[in-house]
């Protein structure tokens, strides 16, 4: 709605100044989280300016990488940049940690199953830059809740609220996370239960079963099999990779724990 912020002679990018505030504030809420392990300080300083650091890389790579490959492929500069995909973020995030984890020894699946909450919120607040800027935007209906807005071209009509979909469901994954793992300490018993590494895939399932719901609704969602789009298939997989992991580390001839 509003892509621009103009203060005098200076103007602000809402898309990318939204992000950047997403990123601080899921940032000092994971490093919050993280007090909970019992590990040096600068550990859990280290694992979460990684995390955040790979975030941010997942945010700009692919963009950085089809321009270079356009640049080289045409001789000249693209006139559109790669849209974000909020799943390279998470993607980015993931390997940042991992990569620190085994750098330091850090607790990898307790860090990140204190983390997940965080980042879904971070998730949740960057949906309010992505409807600044009309992106990720919804398809036009004429649904009683739908809402008048522009799509990336600044093109009015009354679209599906996708961004605000999103928003809400990632915020309320979150709360969801922190009432379970919440619940599971006043009841004397591990957070992380049944094994480290159980609230990651919880989280990981519940963030691609809301996607492959707001997919449906998206504009740019593209139908390649039946109507599943690619982002659908993808989402579908690492919904059924959460579940079997969870499966083999329930079992205890093969527990993750």
């Amino acid at each position: 709605m509003f892509p621009i912020i103009t203060l005098g002679p200076w103007q602000i990018g809402t898309y990318r100044l939204i992000y950047a505030l997403a990123f601080l504030i899921a940032g000092v809420f994971a490093y919050l989280r993280l007090q909970a392990l019992a590990v040096p300080r600068r550990q859990i300083e280290g694992f979460v300016v990684w995390g955040v650091a790979g975030a941010g890389l997942g945010l700009v790579a692919p963009a950085l990488i089809e321009t270079a490959y356009r640049l080289a492929a045409t001789g000249r500069w693209p006139d559109h940049t790669t849209p974000v995909r909020i799943y390279y973020v998470a993607a980015g995030c993931l390997l940042a940690c991992v990569g620190y984890a085994v750098r330091v020894g850090f607790p990898l699946r307790r860090g990140l199953d204190l983390g997940c909450p965080a980042f879904t919120l971070g998730g949740a607040l960057a949906r309010i830059g992505c409807l600044a800027a009309g992106c990720c935007g919804g398809k036009v209906t004429d649904a009683f809740w739908g809402m008048s807005m522009p799509d990336e071209a600044g093109v009015w009509a009354v679209r599906y609220p996708t961004q605000i979909m999103s928003g809400v469901l990632l915020g309320s994954i979150c709360a969801a996370l922190l009432l379970f793992t919440r619940w599971r300490a006043r009841a004397g018993k591990a957070a992380d239960y049944p094994f480290p590494g159980f609230v990651l895939l919880l989280s990981t399932f519940l963030f691609a079963l809301e996607r492959f719901f707001v997919e449906f609704f998206r504009a740019d969602s593209l139908p390649q099999w039946g109507p599943l789009s690619a982002v659908h298939l993808g989402m579908l997989t690492t919904m059924i990779a959460a579940l079997a992991l969870e499966w083999a580390g329930r079992s205890p001839a093969t527990s993750l724990g």
